[in-house]
């Protein structure tokens, strides 16, 4: 597993948290598009940094993008339960709860990504380490 992997799965989950703003802008009178604009900026720069970091080798990146992962995957989780008790319509309401969930899988599968990846580079290093001796 590369880094190339855990870069698509990141963003995936950038474009679902995209979707999910989108279409509660498409069903709400109360969104602006300008709100929707600065917020998918924002994400997009959380998201970008730290892959962009990433390519660069900083081993710290990752550490960076699981934070911002965390908050999201939240916002997903939040999402799914608070647009059940919104006054949209049914649809958008289904829409959001859908890719609330699959923002959710995606999040885990990302994490889970991670975590084989920490373990083999962690494996390597310590064969590294015992070859020395």
């Amino acid at each position: 597993m590369n880094n190339r992997e855990l870069n698509i799965g990141a963003l995936c989950s950038l474009f679902i948290y995209v979707l999910i703003n989108v279409t509660m802008w498409l069903g709400s009178s109360l969104i602006t598009g300008e709100a929707l604009i600065r917020t998918v900026l924002i994400s997009a720069v959380l998201y970008l940094v730290p892959i962009g970091l990433a390519y660069f080798r900083a081993q710290f990146a990752y550490h960076i993008l699981g934070l911002i992962m965390v908050f999201y995957t939240l916002t997903f989780v939040t999402s799914a339960i608070l647009i059940t008790d919104s006054a949209l319509s049914i649809w958008v309401r289904i829409i959001n709860l859908l890719l609330g969930v699959v923002g959710v899988f995606v999040s885990i599968v990302w994490f889970r990504m991670v975590f084989k990846n920490s373990q083999k580079r962690v494996a390597k290093r310590l064969r590294e380490q015992q070859n020395k001796k």
